[in-house]
């Protein structure tokens, strides 16, 4: 049951980004558009993540 929920949650990941990508390619400006979106959304996100992630594991590892 748990797997069936990540699955749902990353296909939603996916179609939102396809969809995004959809029409931000039906503006003139497409690559700033997507330009922007990659460096003022995603990467600081993903940095994020990936701290949020290390702090996680490492509360667990302290014994």
């Amino acid at each position: 049951m748990y797997s069936t929920g990540v699955y749902v949650q990353e296909m939603l990941v996916l179609y939102g980004r396809a969809m995004l990508g959809f029409t931000a390619r039906k503006n003139e400006n497409a690559n700033v558009v997507l330009k922007q979106q990659i460096l003022y959304i995603t990467l600081p996100t993903l940095i994020l993540y990936s701290f949020v992630k290390k702090l996680v594991i490492s509360s667990f590892l302290v014994i």
